[in-house]
């Protein structure tokens, strides 16, 4: 039973939340059923980032542990760099920004659930979110009228995407923390068991 429920949340962890950066040699163009994002990071520590699906009335996420969400990750070293992603069409936030402080510290998160970004991306579109600036821990800056000409060129490394860029129509947004899906819980009911105090960026399970 053990390495059932193991083998359940490794399933459930890769499904739920990976990278979504595009080959080097990947095809697009307007037709695409899909989309691409470009975005400007910055920063001493290596980080990563979720962009989430949102629902703008309910003020909630369409995503959770299972879908819904597009990742990218930056190995840190002060360098600047363009992160190139594939994306469902639809409305999105950033919903947050994780990141090692420091050698064997544990994992920070940063939730932007007070104050975040939110767009909307269409099928065959490449849009430019602009740029996260993590200058040092618990410090994060944008710049969400960054340079649209060099973020073009960065789609230079990638032969087979044609298209032209615009930057994302960004809007200031919130949405609500609450609870999510127990790993154990749904491993041993798939009916579904909810976390009890533990409230997660972005959950929206609620008593």
């Amino acid at each position: 039973m053990k390495y059932f429920i193991l083998t359940m949340m490794t399933i459930f962890a890769l499904t739920g939340c990976t990278y979504s950066a595009i080959s080097k040699n990947q095809s697009f163009d307007s037709s695409s059923p899909s989309a691409i994002l470009v975005i400007g990071v910055s920063g001493e520590l290596a980080l990563e980032g979720w962009f989430a699906k949102y629902d703008s009335e309910t003020k909630k996420l369409k995503a959770n542990s299972f879908s819904g969400h597009e990742g990218f990750v930056h190995n840190g070293g002060g360098k600047f760099k363009f992160k190139v992603i594939s994306m469902d069409p639809g409305f999105y936030v950033l919903k947050n920004i994780a990141f090692h402080p420091g050698w064997g510290a544990p994992k920070k998160n940063i939730c932007m659930s007070k104050q975040t970004y939110a767009f909307e991306i269409k099928a065959g579109e490449i849009l430019y979110f602009g740029d996260i600036l993590l200058k040092k821990p618990d410090n994060l800056g944008f710049s969400v009228n960054g340079d649209s000409k060099k973020a073009m060129a960065a789609l230079d490394q990638y032969p087979n995407v044609s298209g032209d860029l615009a930057n994302a129509d960004l809007k200031t947004v919130s949405f609500e923390n609450g609870e999510d899906i127990a790993w154990l819980g749904f491993a041993a009911d798939p009916i579904g068991y909810i976390i009890k105090d533990n409230s997660v960026c972005g959950g929206y399970y609620k008593d």
